[in-house]
């Protein structure tokens, strides 16, 4: 795989992300100002945990954190998940896209954890970015072959 820069599209199935790139995750919600870089590998992760979540949101659903790790046999911890969820965040406001992340839950509570782009004490705001993310993918081809 390339890590060539890729122009903006809404139906590239690359991240939109770069290796190099550097993005703020107070940005994203976070409670503090931290930086996520972005590397080879969490790039990786974000293209496949991508594919894993449209999939998800076309059947209406949600994931927990425990089983995207599985699903994209991610190599960070648990904990270390939240760099991928704030990686697709980051990609689908490059795209102008409903956040994919809404439907990262904890298996604990089946909401967004802390520190998320949408309000995690407030489950109509999760709720509505995930009505947000199947409306969406399932009236959008996230392959089109044109």
């Amino acid at each position: 795989m390339t890590d060539a820069f890729v122009p903006h599209a809404n139906n590239n199935p690359s991240p939109l992300i770069r290796v190099g790139d550097s993005y703020d995750m107070a940005d994203n919600g976070h409670h503090c100002s931290r930086t996520l870089n972005i590397d080879a590998t969490l790039r990786n992760m974000t293209m496949r945990a991508r594919f894993v979540l449209i999939a998800i949101a076309q059947a209406g659903s949600r994931i927990t954190f425990e089983d995207l790790k599985n699903c994209i046999d991610a190599p960070y911890s648990l904990q270390g998940m939240y760099r991928v969820q704030h990686a697709i965040t980051f990609d689908c406001r490059l795209r102008d896209e409903p956040l994919l992340s809404s439907l990262v839950v904890s298996k604990a509570t089946g909401e967004v954890s802390d520190g998320m782009p949408v309000d995690p004490f407030d489950p109509d705001d999760a709720a509505k970015e995930r009505d947000r993310c199947y409306l969406y993918w399932q009236t959008h081809d996230p392959f089109p072959t044109d």
